[in-house]
């Protein structure tokens, strides 16, 4: 747009960086951040006296679009909704993520003295913005003819439009991306009250999220027993003052024995979602494998101090779980939402490394990585076998064999024993009552 087109002549083609993207090929020339002029200041495109008076093409586009308007006033907020738009993505927080940030809710450290970072961006007022230029990432004011916020507040005050509708939910995607939660749930509300909660509750449920009680668990991973202490896990929540804990424990074993089974039936067609070990969390939750959940084994509560305007805060959450095992937490916030995870306790580990030819296998304490010796280990695996030559039908084969770690707490394969084209369910387990598995794999 900073070009002035000879366009007497057709243009030549533009060169752009071949990319992959969405399973085909094109091209693009990336996102190098709005331009900016010598003193690293936004440039702007004015409104010309005329066409012929432009001095490049985006004044000739603002001319065009002035014209638009002056020809079909009735026509101006669908003008205004296409420059606001453009503004928009030239000036908007959301040009952040093309410098790294991913959005979230948590403000780490509110205590920041650079004004032009993420954590800045509840602090914007409604002419400021934090945008990626093309000389980086900078705070600035907006002039009230290029303040995207007000050109779609403008089209709100015109009164109730198609166009209206979408500027009330641009202008709270605007504020919830500026961490401005308070102006978000009141842009909600009136879109609310003008256009109705949205199809299946959609702009109802956007609202909720921000003003109702709501906690969820961070991602945890597998923790070691014997520490004297409890597994510990991440809760994000906003709003609430307290949030109430249960925990039950999940039988894993049952859970392998039952794929076990499954595949020694040699179905003609495995269900594969009976063989999803991996994903027992889904399956309990989503799928209803209530089977699988067995005696509940802690109940305990939390106070919260939730952060004002409907800021999220995160808390480390001490669980009373010490037993090596796998657990169902369940999270439920008063007036608010659930939230469930799997919680893993290790006390044993297996650990595997491809050798010339063979396959070694460690068992060790989950904590100290102590060898565990003579822990049975046990293999079982299997594949999909065409009964007869070019037709549908197959059969399962299975293979099912044990060895014991010696003082070292190895096991060392060859090729003769773990064939290749079975993928493998390993288990690990002592008379003291030691259990880990790893599987499937290759």
């Amino acid at each position: 747009l900073q070009t002035l087109t000879d366009i007497s002549k057709l243009p030549d083609y533009e060169e752009a960086q071949f990319f992959y993207g969405r399973g085909r090929w094109g091209y693009s020339s990336g996102f190098r951040g709005a331009p900016v002029d010598a003193d690293g200041n936004p440039v702007y495109y004015q409104i010309p006296k005329s066409f012929a008076a432009a001095k490049n093409d985006g004044e000739r586009w603002r001319w065009l679009l002035s014209m638009a308007v002056e020809n079909n006033p009735a026509r101006i907020n669908d003008v205004d909704m296409m420059f606001a738009q453009f503004l928009q993505s030239e000036f908007g927080e959301q040009t952040l993520s093309y410098a790294g940030w991913n959005g979230g809710q948590v403000q780490d450290d509110d205590t920041q003295k650079n004004d032009s970072g993420t954590f800045a961006l509840h602090t914007l007022g409604e002419d400021e913005t934090i945008a990626k230029l093309a000389s980086g990432i900078k705070r600035f004011k907006m002039p009230a003819e290029f303040n995207y916020i007000a050109i779609y507040r403008r089209v709100v005050a015109r009164g109730k439009s198609s166009q209206a509708n979408t500027s009330l939910e641009i202008l709270a995607n605007v504020f919830e991306n500026r961490r401005q939660y308070d102006k978000a749930a009141e842009i909600w509300r009136q879109d609310i009250a003008d256009y109705g909660p949205g199809n299946q509750n959609y702009r109802q449920q956007r609202l909720d999220q921000i003003i109702k009680n709501w906690g969820r668990f961070e991602n945890a991973k597998v923790q070691p027993a014997g520490t004297g202490t409890g597994a510990t896990v991440e809760f994000r929540f906003r709003n609430g003052n307290r949030v109430e804990f249960e925990a039950h424990e999940i039988l894993v074993e049952k859970l392998l024995n039952d794929v076990k089974a499954h595949l020694k039936a040699t179905p003609a067609r495995p269900d594969y979602r009976q063989m999803d070990i991996s994903n027992i969390g889904f399956r309990i939750v989503q799928q209803n494998e209530s089977q699988y959940i067995g005696a509940k084994v802690a109940t305990w509560s939390l106070d919260l101090k939730p952060r004002p305007n409907h800021i999220d805060d995160r808390v480390t959450v001490a669980t009373p779980l010490q037993k090596a095992g796998a657990y169902l937490l369940t999270g439920r916030m008063p007036d608010g939402n659930v939230s469930r995870i799997i919680i893993w306790i290790a006390d044993t580990a297996i650990l595997k490394k491809p050798l010339d030819n063979q396959s070694f296998y460690y068992v060790a304490d989950a904590l100290s990585g102590q060898p565990v010796a003579k822990a049975n280990v046990e293999f079982f695996g299997w594949r999909m076998m065409q009964i007869t030559p070019n037709t549908n039908q197959f059969r399962v084969d299975v293979k099912n064999f044990a060895e014991f770690t010696n003082a070292d707490g190895q096991v060392i394969l060859g090729q003769k024993d773990l064939h290749q084209e079975y993928p493998w369910l390993i288990t690990a387990r002592t008379d003291t009552g030691r259990f880990s598995y790893m599987g499937f794999t290759g």
